[in-house]
């Protein structure tokens, strides 16, 4: 039986996850995590085999920081990461955090299940991230300049990006 954490800080998806994931005989989900800061401890307590791990969370928690962590703390355990934004750097970042694979939560439950049996079985999954076209004599934001532009997204204030 392989053992799911599934960080997201919406309820709606760790609702899905977990109906989907209990309904299967091989899976159980152990827990549910809102913000990917406390995704360490969680795996610590609940002893998971698979992670299921939203690039953004709760309070701005970075998931794909969080699997950078998880990787070092627990080396085993099995991560997918997921994400509901089709930024074209997510993909090759959390392959580079030590991701196991990653899907777009715009796939079907069905796909997250095979996705999770093929990544036990020690397969990956990282799909081709989209070219996103460039308009002629304008340079690609930097990491740094995508990162502001999503927390302006999320109508925070200059002082909290600052800070």
């Amino acid at each position: 039986m392989t053992r799911i954490l599934i960080v997201d800080d919406h309820v709606s998806v760790q609702e899905s996850l977990s109906t989907a994931f209990d309904a299967q005989e091989d899976f159980a989900v152990v827990g549910t995590c809102s913000s990917a800061a406390y995704a360490p401890l969680y795996c610590e307590k609940l002893q998971p085999d698979l992670v299921f791990m939203d690039v953004c969370t709760e309070k701005g928690a970075s998931g794909i920081e969080a699997v950078e962590t998880l990787r070092r703390q627990f080396p085993k355990l099995k991560i997918i990461v997921m994400t509901a934004f089709e930024e074209v750097t997510y993909v090759p970042r959390a392959r580079q955090a030590g991701a196991d694979a990653f899907v777009y939560k715009s796939r079907s439950l069905s796909f997250f299940i095979e996705t999770a049996r093929g990544v036990v079985l020690g397969e990956t999954f990282f799909p081709e991230p989209r070219a996103v076209p460039v308009p002629t004599g304008e340079a690609p934001l930097t990491d740094r300049e995508m990162e502001i532009l999503r927390l302006l997204c999320r109508h925070m204030t200059n002082r909290e990006i600052a800070s």
